[in-house]
């Protein structure tokens, strides 16, 4: 009997694979810890109040610490609705800077294509035109002396 007692007991591979791979169990298991984070934190505000209060204020604690239980879950439902929300208002602004990045990029290859198109304009003989030239040099001379 004590040789058997000894005994390691066998690895239970099943089990093992429930706790390592099922997200059901994975998320009862969260949800069990919230809950008891949330009924330590408030047992110890219960205990801070409870030097001032009464006996009477103790089992009307009690009553609120059974109510807490569904207050832990709403706790959790609220700290998971306020993530979900926090994730939104990131996607949306990652699309926002996406979305001004682009138009940035189309702005400056609008103005480079219009560049070279006058910058390569030429005469019939092949030399380049100094009016657009001109103009261009014009246009980064205001450009200097505006800003």
């Amino acid at each position: 009997e004590s040789k058997s007692n000894n005994k390691k007991s066998k690895f239970d591979k099943k089990k093992w694979r429930e706790k390592k791979y099922d997200k059901g169990f994975r998320l009862n298991k969260w949800e069990e810890k919230r809950q008891k984070i949330i009924i330590q934190k408030y047992n110890r505000i219960l205990k801070k109040n409870n030097a001032t209060h009464t006996s009477n204020d103790d089992v009307k604690g009690r009553m609120a610490s059974k109510k807490s239980e569904t207050s832990g879950i709403k706790a959790a439902q609220l700290e998971y609705k306020r993530i979900v929300e926090n994730k939104k208002q990131k996607r949306v602004e990652k699309l926002k800077k996406k979305k001004e990045i682009q138009e940035a990029l189309e702005r400056y290859k609008q103005r480079k294509a219009e560049v070279y198109k006058k910058l390569s304009k030429k005469t019939k003989k092949g030399q380049p035109l100094m009016k657009e030239r001109l103009e261009l040099m014009l246009e980064k001379v205001k450009k200097c002396v505006g800003s």
